[in-house]
């Protein structure tokens, strides 16, 4: 990827979310964002910024990537100085990526200088994160997320409740479950920090000296799967065109395939019986290349997504979250009704319908796991890509 033009727009991918006249130089330069594919959150809060911030940008350009991109082109545009990107917006296998090509800078003296205490402005589940991240990136939102385990109606009589039924399911059906490649897919990555818990292993935050019996239990798996998708989108794609019938998804995954219709809207989903929640959130990260000129417009944009009415509009925001415990705000727990609007908190792709969590499914009292720290979760990415995605042929 070439250096993006701090003065122009974004090309191939971009989108124009606000723009000057036809023909009219802006009086400023316009915000300038990557959102990695499946973030799903910046589209109307960016515009809501544009909008309420006209002297301080012009419009807004957004770019959507996939989360090799953090890895290859994008670092590489950082490290030489030329980027151009203000802001990156990305779940928590992009965050990762970029700490680990050293794409970031951290998101403290100036990014949050004059705001009042962060553990004030966000959930419990995103100072767990921004814990996890080092600093190296400013969680907007954060809640246990996953696994759950979706089928297709019809095709699975009894769904599986626990990790040794799985792999009963997964031996009688052979080629029929499905989950993402973990370092790229945020619900494989929920599925891989839950195992630890659900299969007792000695350390669940060591996965390089404490997991042994997930490692093995993933091992046997493997055995009656085919392959690994890259992206949700790519495994939602191949449960839609029946090669599969159970899949590994996230809450928000859940949510927001079925609103799209990239998933049927019947599909079956439920969580373990002995289910612990995994954490996961989408994150802003600021390039380690950004102008000192740039400053003050990402640092306004930051207070914007920490405000209290925008995190009191958001799935697992400040207006949704317990912290301690899972509860999400609904009115009438029978009907399942989300008191907050995820299309207009940007949960859910524009000109989607809102979908609704499945009654019974949130299992309130489930603990929440706390997450890894980068390097961590860095190397258990490692080590799956080593024992379980080599021999599929995945790097």
């Amino acid at each position: 990827m070439p250096g993006l033009p701090r003065r122009g727009l974004l090309g191939l991918g971009g989108t124009l979310l606000a723009a000057p006249a036809l023909g009219q130089a802006p009086a400023v330069p316009p915000l300038v964002v990557m959102e990695v594919t499946g973030a799903g959150l910046v589209l109307p809060l960016l515009q809501d910024f544009a909008n309420a911030h006209p002297g301080l940008v012009s419009g807004v350009a957004l770019e959507q990537i996939d989360v090799d991109v953090i890895t290859e082109d994008l670092a590489d545009a950082v490290a030489a100085g030329q980027s151009g990107i203000d802001l990156v917006f990305a779940g928590d296998a992009g965050i990762v990526a970029g700490i680990q090509a050293e794409a970031w800078q951290p998101a403290t003296d100036w990014a949050l200088d004059g705001l009042p205490p962060l553990d004030g402005l966000v959930t419990p589940a995103a100072m767990s994160l921004w814990r996890g991240f080092a600093g190296l990136a400013l969680p907007i939102l954060a809640g246990p997320n996953g696994p759950l385990l979706g089928w297709r109606p019809g095709r699975v009589d009894r769904m599986p409740r626990s990790p040794a039924e799985l792999l009963d399911w997964a031996r009688e059906n052979p080629g029929r479950f499905l989950y993402g490649r973990p370092p790229l897919v945020t619900s494989s990555r929920l599925f891989l920090r839950a195992l630890p818990w659900l299969l007792g292993d000695s350390d669940p935050m060591r996965p390089a000296t404490g997991w042994d019996r997930s490692w093995s239990w993933l091992a046997e798996l493997d055995r009656h799967i085919d392959y690994y998708p890259t992206s949700l989108v790519a495994a939602t794609a191949e449960f839609r065109d029946d090669g599969c019938d159970m899949l590994v998804l996230s809450v928000a995954g859940d949510l927001e395939m079925r609103a799209s219709g990239l998933l049927p809207e019947n599909l079956g989903a439920s969580a373990f019986a002995d289910q612990a929640w995994a954490l996961a959130g989408i994150s802003a990260a600021i390039p380690r290349d950004l102008p000192a000129d740039r400053r003050p417009v990402v640092a306004a944009l930051l207070r914007h997504l920490l405000s209290p009415a925008v995190q009191a509009n958001m799935l697992f925001g400040r207006g949704a979250d317990a912290g301690a415990r899972l509860r999400l705000d609904v009115e009438g727990a029978a009907q399942g009704t989300l008191h907050a609007d995820l299309r207009a908190a940007g949960s859910l792709p524009l000109g989607t319908r809102l979908m609704l969590p499945r009654p019974g499914l949130l299992a309130p009292q489930a603990p929440l796991l706390q997450p890894l720290g980068w390097e961590d979760a860095l190397e258990a990415g490692r080590i799956w890509d080593a024992r379980i995605g080599a021999a599929h042929g995945l790097p």
